[in-house]
């Protein structure tokens, strides 16, 4: 858009910018009300705008248009060299401010800067677009991730706990959680298809985030099989207000899937209320609530107090944090194997801190199940870390007293465990690549590739290419054509045989290509190279 109150000199302007590349569309306006009135309605990407304009000034239309279109680049023009009026243009955010007599090129250099300006801050802007709307589709996942580390215990900071909660749009952290449990799904579903269950259970879901959309500080997730979990943030500090709230929300749940009258029934366990970062503790004695139906039946709604004393402690083992571990092991990871360890070991003495025989029970099995892990992750028969080692572990941790040495002493032994797991994983790739590299030294002049290579010692072409890497320190390509030119350098030497008769004995079929890879590599063509070496 073009704002001056001259005729001519916007003729003059029109002109000289018209020819800009990307310039589609060109406006004018003859004084600052009418220049305001467009811009809302054109929506203008760069506005040339005099200062002095009848109706209302320059700067004054600025304000205006910046206000409502904070992306318009603007482009101050005056008669004035005044540094008042200077200031005031940069301070509502102009581009420039130019002086009249303002020569032709002064005018395309500023609109090719400022269209270049724009494409730029566009492609920012979609790239930004695309991230949000990834981060959009990705987060139903990262809030199941999110509920999945609460239910574990790995969250262990209030504060990294609040900022995650803040990320997801929670705005009251979990103090209650509810479990929803389809009652008897699996006989219930035993001929359905499993497009059927899923329909079954998406209609469940759906019907339980209808019971809360009016709950303030409550959301909803499925967990594994057909259990549904409803976590509860409260405003109110009473816990009798929040106990009754959880109440009326399970009631109103289990009544809601009742009027949809569909196949069947569900059953509502609740727990108490908790520590958020202990929310854990809740879903467990809301589980735990529900093993009544054994005896009372489903489709009911059972709260923990009426089933279990108030003062009773619920135990969750840490099956997240074990499961955790147990990968760290199987892949020789000594640090994670030490970091999970350690939250396992400290959930076990939490719970039972009086119980000294109870918890080196627990630790010699647990030990028992990860020496399991490394033999299965080795494919050994045994562990050859001591004779006799279980009845060595048995007598060292009856000696223990102290929780620190119990610690210390635990640490060790799963360190050896992954330092064995890890130094068998290296013996077993560096005799694999031993066979690879073996492989290729008696197939080189063969036309191979990196499937055929990577069949002949049983792995997927991706995991094969990036595994040579790791153990041989070059890329499969790389160490081929090394091969290749090593031989081709040594058959140089011999009389009597061409560069095409060499490229075909290294298992190139054409010469031109192998002379262009040889010389990209030596730095002379290959009859270059082989005048040099026969001097």
């Amino acid at each position: 858009m073009i704002v001056d109150d001259e005729p001519l000199e916007r003729q003059f302007i029109r002109e000289v910018v018209k020819d800009v590349q990307k310039i589609a569309f060109i406006s004018e306006a003859s004084n600052g009300k009418e220049a305001v009135k467009k811009a809302f309605i054109e929506k203008p990407d760069i506005i040339f705008m005099d200062i002095k304009l009848p109706v209302m000034n320059g700067i004054e239309a600025s304000v205006t248009i910046k206000e409502g279109l904070p992306y318009t680049k603007i482009v101050i023009i005056s008669a004035y060299d005044d540094h008042l009026y200077i200031k005031e243009a940069f301070q509502l955010g102009a581009k420039n401010y130019l002086l009249k007599p303002v020569q032709k090129e002064e005018y395309r250099k500023i609109t090719d800067k400022l269209v270049l300006e724009l494409d730029r801050e566009r492609m920012r802007l979609n790239k930004a677009e695309q991230l949000t709307g990834l981060a959009q589709e990705m987060m139903p996942y990262v809030k199941l991730g999110f509920i999945m580390e609460l239910l574990s215990g790995t969250i262990s900071s209030l504060e990294e706990l609040q900022d995650r909660s803040a990320f997801l749009n929670i705005e009251r952290l979990p103090e209650i959680a509810l479990v929803v449990d389809i009652d008897n799904f699996q006989k219930l579903s035993f001929q359905k298809t499993e497009l059927q269950k899923q329909l079954l259970k998406q209609q469940i879901l759906q019907s339980i985030n209808e019971s809360i959309q009016e709950q303030r500080y409550t959301f909803c997730t499925p967990l594994i099989g057909d259990l549904f979990i409803v976590f509860m943030g409260f405003q109110e500090s009473e816990l009798e207000a929040k106990k009754k709230a959880a109440n009326n929300l399970a009631y109103k749940i289990h009544r809601d899937v009742l009027a949809k009258r569909l196949p069947l029934t569900v059953s509502v366990g609740i727990g108490r209320v908790c520590n958020p970062l202990c929310i854990v503790t809740s879903y467990q004695e809301a589980l735990n609530s529900l093993e009544n139906r054994l005896i009372s039946g489903g489709n009911q709604v059972i709260h923990i107090d009426d089933v279990q004393p108030a003062h009773s402690s619920t135990w969750l083992y840490p099956k997240l944090i074990h499961s955790e571990l147990k990968r760290s092991l199987r892949i020789g990871d000594r640090d994670n194997c030490c970091y999970y360890l350690e939250i396992l070991l400290e959930r076990i003495t939490i719970h039972h801190d009086e119980q000294h025989d109870l918890v080196k029970n627990m630790i010699m099995e647990l030990l028992l199940g990860l020496s399991r892990e490394a033999i299965s992750a080795t494919g050994s028969s045994s562990l050859p870390l001591e004779k006799n080692y279980i009845e060595n572990w048995s007598q060292e941790i009856n000696k223990i007293t102290q929780y620190s040495q119990l610690k210390e002493w635990l640490t060790q032994k799963v360190s050896e465990l992954a330092v064995y797991v890890d130094e068998s994983r290296n013996q077993q790739q560096a005799m694999l690549f031993n066979k690879a590299k073996a492989y290729l030294k008696s197939n080189y002049s063969r036309d191979i590739s990196l499937e055929d290579a990577a069949n002949h010692v049983y792995l997927s072409p991706s995991y094969f290419c990036r595994l040579f890497k790791q153990c041989v320190g070059q890329t499969f390509k790389d160490y081929l054509t090394q091969l290749r030119l090593t031989e081709a350098k040594r058959l140089m030497l011999q009389p009597g045989l061409s560069i095409q008769d060499i490229a075909k004995n290294v298992g190139y079929q054409d010469a031109r290509y192998f002379s262009y890879v040889f010389k990209k590599h030596e730095g002379l063509s290959p009859s270059n190279y082989q005048r040099k070496v026969r001097v």
